[in-house]
């Protein structure tokens, strides 16, 4: 039986590793300051990354890996992923601080296999859907190496999870709706879970104030569960085949007030039909809606729809 050379194989394996003492020690070093547990570290970590990321030769790349791995996947462990815990680090790599993020989607693109696979990681713990969303999927999706795209998969479903939106209960959602409508010139008619009809007093001078009825509904995008908003609505006038056009064509110009003539031409929302109903409609990201907004936003469709209503009417209620 042939006698095998211990040592030349495991030489072997270390330069295949990019491994040599030199490099065994580094990573020893980073692997020993990841167990503290201490964020202090992470600027030692980004050097140890930017360092292989830029190696200007084959040797110094495979020296500095070992290092570059565990670093990535130390700053998976110890960045705090909160959008208001990010922070800038020098790098040598740019003139500019950049996130832990920012290098580990570097990593993701220029690093080996075994590199690839700890950036993918460490962005499934702390990256962010607009930054590091786009960059995995091109990489499950192209990538050579069957390990690498497996990884880049479940960091995929581990960012979608981590950033999953949770419903607001509906309950909440009415207690906004009160807030907004607690207020002179509104006046809440009836209400149930997530809908609400009020009358809005419109104050004209010289001139007897008009009443404007407005619907507000809590909503969910069918296509998108994830996806809440209110509609607003108020009726702006029976449809007949004289008032169709006209509608329409308001419908198309309302978005562009600094080329409009009219009050009745400006509206923040758009014009849609319901029944034989001719509807001003506006809709709010539940997660964007304060109380002032949605109160602002009743009262311009109250107006905008009363104009509309005059001006489709001769100047006449159409309810």
């Amino acid at each position: 039986m042939a006698s095998v050379d211990v040592q030349a194989l495991q030489q072997d394996r270390q330069g295949d590793m990019g491994s040599d003492e030199t490099a065994l020690k580094e990573r020893r070093r980073i692997q020993k300051l990841i167990r503290t547990g201490d964020e202090h570290v992470i600027p030692e970590l980004i050097l140890s990354l930017s360092t292989y990321l830029g190696a200007k030769t084959v040797d110094q790349a495979k020296a500095y890996l070992p290092a570059a791995i565990v670093s990535a996947q130390g700053l998976g462990k110890l960045c705090d992923p909160s959008p208001t815990q990010i922070e800038l680090y020098e790098t040598p790599l740019s003139k500019n601080p950049v996130t832990a993020e920012h290098l580990l989607r570097f990593a993701l693109k220029k690093g080996n296999n075994r590199l690839q696979s700890a950036a993918a990681d460490a962005l499934g713990l702390i990256g962010t859907p607009q930054n590091s969303l786009d960059g995995l999927q091109d990489r499950e999706q192209y990538d050579k190496s069957a390990s690498v795209k497996a990884r880049c998969k479940m960091a995929i479903r581990r960012i979608k999870q981590r950033n999953k939106t949770q419903a607001i209960p509906t309950g909440e959602i009415d207690l906004v709706i009160l807030s907004a409508c607690s207020t002179a010139n509104i006046d809440i008619e009836t209400k149930d879970k997530g809908l609400f009809k009020v009358n809005v007093t419109i104050e004209i001078e010289n001139q007897d104030n008009r009443t404007q009825y407005v619907e507000i509904k809590s909503c969910i995008d069918k296509r998108n569960t994830e996806f809440q908003y209110l509609c607003i609505s108020t009726v702006c006038g029976e449809i007949t085949e004289k008032n169709l056009k006209p509608a329409m064509k308001l419908n198309s110009s309302c978005m562009h007030p600094d080329d409009l003539q009219h009050d009745y031409e400006f509206v923040q929302g758009s014009l849609a039909v319901r029944g034989s109903k001719l509807l001003l409609v506006q809709s709010l990201p539940v997660k964007l809606v304060t109380t002032d907004l949605l109160r602002q936003s009743i009262f311009s469709i109250a107006n905008s729809g009363d104009e509309i209503e005059k001006y489709l009417c001769k100047g006449k209620d159409s309810h």
